[in-house]
């Protein structure tokens, strides 16, 4: 047990009584039960969840486009899931998400990291080589990491209780519901690029998206004016971006072995833009 030492010219604190001392320990509970309250655990499973779907896809597209000379679009592939990342970390901050990884947690990122060297490895490997990577194999490491990532967030979700908080509905503000219709105009133009793949203007938009993404992630450090976009999105502006990711996804799949044709990319590009047009004017959630 602990000595207390008393402070120059005063004597020995009080030590509290049983009733006292009870009341701490309730108090401690307490706490640990509002701190509970506010932390959304079976939102935090869906959007991880999310996410090893959407690595499982960018893994997937990734292994599908070694031997294709479609380097404009693994760029912009990039810039895309790095939007994606940015915009799922602030959704899973505003569920109360705190970054501290388990065993398991621990060995399923080393096998994320050893799965996706082995499958850039083995895509060099057979450039060089200049053999063909069977169908299976190029499915592999996405759908490994689903299995691994996704089995984890499953694990978590059956265990999660529903949150006891529930936000409300709040309209998107000015500058939210812009960055929305500027996202919206980014994955148009992505996906209207796909048809010509390689060019001078699709190399020049994917170089342009690296750095307003740079530029995105650095305003977002060091500043507290720029929206959580991912915090105040609900589900119509969450399913924008799903429909958009999703078909540019399929475009440059497609485009890795036959040419697109300008006018189904173009159409397509207009229908994902105007979904975000839709999207940014109806409520989002309210955060505040």
């Amino acid at each position: 047990m602990m000595e207390q030492k008393p402070l120059s010219a005063a004597g020995p604190l009080e030590p509290p009584t049983a009733d006292v001392a009870q009341a701490y320990l309730d108090e401690v509970g307490a706490v640990a039960t509002r701190r509970e309250e506010r932390i959304d655990r079976r939102g935090i499973a869906w959007v991880a969840l999310a996410e090893a779907a959407a690595l499982a896809v960018y893994l997937t597209v990734m292994m599908f486009g070694f031997g294709s000379s479609s380097s404009s679009s693994f760029i912009t592939l990039i810039a895309l899931l790095l939007v994606w990342i940015q915009l799922s970390g602030e959704l899973k901050e505003s569920f109360g998400f705190q970054s501290r990884l388990r065993r398991t947690d621990r060995w399923a990122y080393a096998l994320f990291g050893f799965v996706a060297v082995a499958g850039v490895v083995v895509g060099i490997a057979t450039q060089v080589v200049g053999a063909d990577i069977p169908f299976v194999l190029r499915l592999a490491p996405g759908g490994l990491v689903l299995l691994v990532f996704g089995g984890l967030a499953v694990r978590d979700l059956r265990r999660a209780r529903p949150a006891v908080l529930r936000r409300s509905r709040a309209p998107l503000a000015t500058v939210a519901r812009n960055f929305t219709l500027t996202i919206g105009a980014v994955f148009g133009i992505a996906i209207a690029i796909t048809s010509v793949a390689n060019s001078v203007p699709a190399s020049l938009f994917s170089m342009a998206l690296i750095l307003l993404m740079l530029g995105w992630w650095i305003a977002v450090q060091i500043s507290d004016r720029l929206p959580a976009l991912g915090a105040v999105w609900y589900w119509p502006q969450w399913a924008a971006f799903v429909l958009g990711w999703a078909v540019f996804a399929c475009a440059v799949l497609v485009q890795f072995r036959h040419p697109l044709d300008p006018l189904i990319t173009s159409i397509a590009a207009v229908v994902v833009v105007l979904a975000f047009v839709a999207a940014a004017f109806f409520d989002g959630r309210d955060v505040d």
